[in-house]
């Protein structure tokens, strides 16, 4: 009876985080004299505890306790954490609809409170639907929104997002797609637009496309990965010049490498 109570309270010290107890009654097993083994694997296993604390600068595996809340509180609380966390913004934007007409509005948007938005990639945020806000006659806001699909763009500061169809690589995007080519359409931020190859990115993706292609290509996709010179060299391919410095390996699958071939290729290649 004595050695069954010496090894539960050992053990419950042990998950309880606290290993120097757990040691102490493995101690007690062992002078128990019943079987000397247990107490051994015991203190074995709170030194390691020990140690895997003292390492990771931590004193518990265990996480913090939150109150549990019904859906009942959350429905009557209006102030709950997530509004503490996030706040309506308004960014100025002009906005350029399907008929090529320019609309002064702001694009309605939640953020986190005191988010840096000097260098924000709305795509994050409005990459398949944003809502326009204007004043009317009358001082009367009017709210209205806009899908990519609409060929609609806008700019936010001195940064412009265009509507873009393609192939996205993020399956998490890709499942809700309903166009039955498989591409997408969404907000994408223009990093070089020309009137031969312009170059986007939307979450996180980069995105090339052709003038005359109806469809652009994520160069995160697998066929890029694999074949990045093959797929790349396709594209400039009536520029002899620019093809044979994709193939000596002068461009990379990143920001700024993509930015300088599109340039170059929309700059001097005829």
């Amino acid at each position: 009876m004595r050695y069954a109570s010496y090894f539960n309270i050992a053990y419950m010290y042990y998950y309880l985080d606290m290993p120097d107890k757990a040691i102490e009654y493995a101690n007690k097993l062992i002078a128990n004299g019943y079987d000397k083994g247990d107490g051994k694997k015991i203190i074995k296993q709170s030194e390691l505890l020990k140690q895997r604390f003292a390492d990771n600068k931590k004193s518990t595996r265990h996480f913090k306790q939150y109150q549990e809340i019904t859906a009942e509180e959350l429905e009557s609380d209006e102030d709950y954490w997530m509004d503490d966390l996030y706040e309506e913004q308004l960014l100025e934007t002009v906005f350029i609809n399907a008929k090529g007409e320019r609309i002064d509005g702001s694009i309605k948007i939640e953020l986190l409170k005191n988010r840096d938005i000097s260098n924000l990639d709305l795509t994050k945020y409005l990459s398949r639907k944003l809502s326009l806000m204007t004043l009317g006659d009358n001082d009367k806001i009017k709210e209205k929104w806009y899908y990519p699909r609409e060929n609609v763009s806008f700019t936010v500061g001195n940064v412009e997002y265009i509507a873009v169809k393609y192939n996205s690589a993020n399956d998490k995007i890709s499942k809700n797609v309903v166009d039955i080519s498989g591409a997408l359409y969404a907000f994408a931020k223009v990093l070089y637009k020309s009137d031969k190859l312009s170059l986007y990115i939307c979450h996180g993706e980069l995105i090339l496309k052709k003038a005359g292609n109806k469809t652009g290509s994520s160069t995160s996709k697998t066929v890029w990965k694999i074949g990045f010179k093959k797929k790349l060299a396709k594209l400039v391919e009536d520029c002899p010049e620019l093809t044979a410095k994709v193939f000596a390996g002068e461009f990379k699958n990143t920001e700024v490498s993509l930015t300088k071939l599109v340039k170059e290729y929309s700059e001097n290649c005829k």
